[in-house]
């Protein structure tokens, strides 16, 4: 895919940094994008979107009542939060992290 949008001179993107948006998997996918394009001898650049959000900001977030779940999941509960040891967010491209790597 890589390879084939280099010759054709489009964008090739590559969502859910390999499953999720922790920054194990955002690393993760990373290595295997610069490992395919040292096999191939491919140049391009590359922008790298992090997705991890901080606990006490989604904590914060919650409190406010700005964090709205996807169906069919119900609210999300503070003790959810409180048990995961990373948190990616879901990016939507008129958010402020959207406009910020545009730039």
């Amino acid at each position: 895919m890589i390879g084939a949008a280099r010759e054709l001179r489009i964008p090739v993107l590559v969502g859910t940094a390999g499953g999720a948006a922790a920054e194990p998997h955002l690393q993760w996918t990373r290595e295997m994008v610069r490992e395919i394009a040292r096999t191939n001898n491919l140049s391009f650049r590359l922008a790298i979107i992090h997705g991890e959000i901080e606990r006490k900001i989604v904590l914060s977030a919650r409190e406010r009542s700005e964090i709205s779940p996807l169906p069919p999941v119900g609210p999300l509960q503070r003790e959810d939060i409180l048990e995961n040891t990373q948190i990616g967010g879901q990016m939507d491209p008129s958010s402020r992290h959207w406009r910020q790597a545009r730039r």
